[in-house]
């Protein structure tokens, strides 16, 4: 069992010894984020910086972070964070899976392409950590007997604490669990007085919430700054987000990788080959509710309903177990299947891994005789968001490099209240519309839509970076005739913006 997985535990993470740096989308921000928070005294990064400590629920990279990079490189610090996020959830897995069908099997090697999800490959540090110690809570709740409730409590509401400052979504993903798995006990049960005790127990266990819900107490001054706690966009972009379940970049190989994967474990099942653990019909059900009903957006994090189909894969393949009837051929061939999808995913993503390093350099050279301190405005012009997710996954949030390279202010470094810690001295960049955007097209949309002039918010920085090149859009955004170009190689160009 111990060398299977340590099998699948290689063919996925690879890439992070094979390269010298991570190419995940969000990544560079979230370095550049921690070097900030690292170097609070720096005179370029506190001129153009402040931090708004809080506790907010997705701290998970930045308290890991903050403790290893006193001694550690950054990048160091991301890659053994992405090691242990694997190791701790193929372990999680197998934890689960033993605590719900007691026994030990390698079914739960079949859930590990849903680690290689698009919150790995966005670089979604906190949630990825938050969601696989989620496992580890979920064996804890279902394994410890309800007799010793006390001991199981006091376990349980470490874990939900931790998976809170982690993770708003992982713990949410926990906490439906523990919803479910309970209010299952309370309907199985026709007894009036039993139900009665059960909703007692129900309201007791709930305690574990306890302490997060505290901390949220806490950080209502942080949560009332935000524009809008949640919204409804797309009421159909869920179903498209559904391929990000297992992501390579190219969205329809996944949503057909996803289908046959998850449609042959669906049909092993319903031939009997595998046996579903009725312990989690519940829990099932209200992953689908969730999925259906969930806004698109809360507290300025997006891609959110496609994450609790995450927890319903997880939690329904840990709950699987071989039946005494299954063909003996039926296990093995399953394994081969998750393992080939594990061992390609990583293999397809190489080109984009390989093409983000090289932007990275190019990006680092055109921006070599920026001085330090300088405000840096960053588009990526000419091109589709699905063109650098396909290709240079890592280059996404290149611009954020220069945060570290120049101890620069980039508009495209995440601040918002909530959701990180940072925030821009400059209050007419932190109110910007679009924080965080780098597409051109983009940024020009939200720019509109606020009805903001977006060249009187450019006056605000020193140089413009653009990658790539719309003349069209380029030529209505900005002022050429009070730019100065400096570098133009390898799709980057670089302006200093002249004073009139």
């Amino acid at each position: 069992m111990a060398g299977f997985s340590f099998l699948f535990l290689a063919s996925a993470v690879w890439p992070v010894f094979a390269y010298a740096d991570l190419e995940l989308q969000d990544l560079p921000n979230h370095l550049a984020r921690i070097f900030i928070l690292l170097n609070p005294h720096d005179p370029a990064l506190s001129g153009n910086y402040r931090i708004d400590w809080a506790i907010i629920p997705d701290l998970g990279w930045d308290l890991w972070a903050l403790g290893l990079g006193g001694w550690l490189p950054l990048m160091l610090s991301a890659k053994i964070l992405v090691v242990a996020t694997f190791v701790l959830g193929i372990s999680g897995c197998f934890a689960m899976a033993r605590s719900l069908t007691e026994r030990w099997t390698l079914v739960p090697l079949l859930g590990v392409p849903f680690l290689l999800n698009g919150a790995y490959a966005k670089g979604f540090l906190s949630f990825d950590l938050g969601l696989s110690l989620s496992f580890w809570a979920i064996a804890w709740w279902t394994w410890m007997p309800e007799r010793r409730w006390a001991l199981r409590l006091a376990g349980a509401t470490l874990l939900a604490t931790l998976l809170y400052l982690i993770h708003f979504y992982a713990f949410g993903i926990y906490g439906l669990y523990v919803l479910g798995f309970e209010l299952q006990k309370i309907l199985f049960r026709p007894d009036d007085r039993a139900i009665l005790n059960r909703i007692g127990v129900l309201a007791r266990d709930g305690l574990q919430a306890l302490p997060a819900s505290i901390f949220f107490l806490l950080s209502t001054r942080i949560l009332e700054e935000v524009p809008q706690g949640y919204d409804y966009i797309d009421a159909w972009g869920r179903f498209s987000d559904i391929s990000l379940m297992i992501s390579t970049g190219f969205p329809w190989i996944d949503i057909v990788v996803i289908i046959v994967f998850a449609g042959i474990l669906i049909a092993a099942v319903a031939k009997g080959w595998l046996n579903l653990s009725s312990k989690v019909n519940m829990v099932l059900a209200l992953y689908l509710i969730a999925f259906l009903l969930l806004p698109d957006k809360i507290i300025n994090t997006s891609y959110l309903a496609w994450r609790v189909v995450l927890g319903l894969a997880f939690v329904g393949i840990a709950a699987m177990a071989p039946a005494a009837k299954a063909p003996r051929l039926v296990l093995p061939v399953l394994l081969a299947l998750a393992f080939g999808i594990t061992l390609t995913v990583p293999l397809v993503q190489m080109r984009s891994w390989t093409r983000s390093g090289a932007e990275k350099a190019a990006f680092l050279s055109a921006i070599a005789t920026v001085p330090e301190g300088s405000k840096i405005f960053f588009a990526h012009s000419g091109m589709s968001r699905a063109d650098v997710v396909r290709d240079i996954d890592g280059a996404y949030h290149v611009a954020s490099y220069a945060v570290i390279a120049k101890r620069a202010l980039v508009q495209s470094m995440f601040v918002n209240p909530g959701q990180q810690v940072l925030r821009f001295h400059d209050g007419a960049i932190q109110d910007a519309p679009g924080n965080g955007a780098t597409f051109l097209a983009a940024i020009a949309e939200q720019f509109g839509a606020a009805h903001r002039d977006f060249r009187d918010y450019l006056a605000h920085f020193d140089y413009v970076v653009l990658h790539g090149e719309d003349r069209d859009l380029e030529e209505r955004m900005f002022a050429f005739d009070r730019m100065q170009l400096i570098h133009d190689a390898d799709g980057y160009r670089l302006y200093r913006l002249v004073r009139p």
